[in-house]
């Protein structure tokens, strides 16, 4: 019996995660489908695998060992990371191509920006909600994201809203909604059932899983000439 509603749950859960992805895939187009600049410089598996790394740090981090200070944890990890990339490009030559006389004003306060609010906030949040709610409830920013840069887009950069978009929009505004909406009944599953939060993880797969897919069938895309 407790097999069987384990098993109800995560199929309910499942429909809904690859629901959004669908609709993220579909907003996104052949441009980010094919992810066009790293297919053509690095293999397209090795990218698969960083997802994989990122869904099993992200499930390790809720029960490791961090300071109880999220905005410390976040600096540790971006300071490693950015020795770790500088080593990098020095082994490679990359920081011998750096050109600073050809930065512009409009590029640098992009890269602050990114360093700002797409690292240090967001990495910040991104951590202090790992711990705090499941980690379904937490992969939603991957849902919400493209819909914010294409409203973005959209206003700052008069690209075009085309009705696939918008259809779009509202799969994964009405996905997020659900999943949401899930967690209040799965935290109430927990107290009567331990065993079904073995499933917590499952949402972090269907993550990787999409993303290897889509990587999959850019290398089609491509072969046929779409991107």
């Amino acid at each position: 019996m407790l097999a069987l509603l384990k098993k109800n749950v995560q199929s309910r859960l499942q429909v809904k995660l690859i629901a959004a992805f669908a609709a993220v895939y579909i907003i996104w187009g052949s441009t980010y489908l094919a992810i066009r600049i790293a297919i053509e410089t690095i293999p397209p598996f090795f990218m698969a695998g960083t997802h994989f790394l990122w869904a099993d740090g992200s499930l390790y981090s809720r029960s490791a060992q961090f300071p109880s200070s999220p905005l410390l944890a976040t600096a540790m990890q971006m300071m490693s990371e950015g020795l770790l990339l500088f080593l990098a490009s020095v082994a490679t030559g990359e920081w011998l191509q750096i050109r600073l006389d050809m930065v512009s004003s409009r590029s640098l306060f992009s890269w602050i920006y990114l360093v700002v609010f797409g690292g240090l906030v967001a990495l910040t949040s991104y951590i202090w909600l790992l711990k705090a709610t499941a980690p379904a409830r937490v992969s939603t920013y991957a849902y919400v994201n493209p819909i914010v840069a294409m409203f973005l887009g959209w206003v700052l950069a008069d690209e075009p809203l085309i009705p696939r978009n918008i259809l779009a929009a509202a799969i994964i505004l009405t996905a997020v909604i659900l999943i949401t909406t899930y967690q209040k009944k799965e935290r109430t599953m927990y107290r009567i059932n331990p065993l079904i939060s073995g499933f917590i993880g499952f949402q972090q797969r269907v993550y990787v899983f999409s993303h290897v897919f889509a990587l999959i069938a850019s290398l089609q895309y491509k072969k046929c000439g779409l991107v």
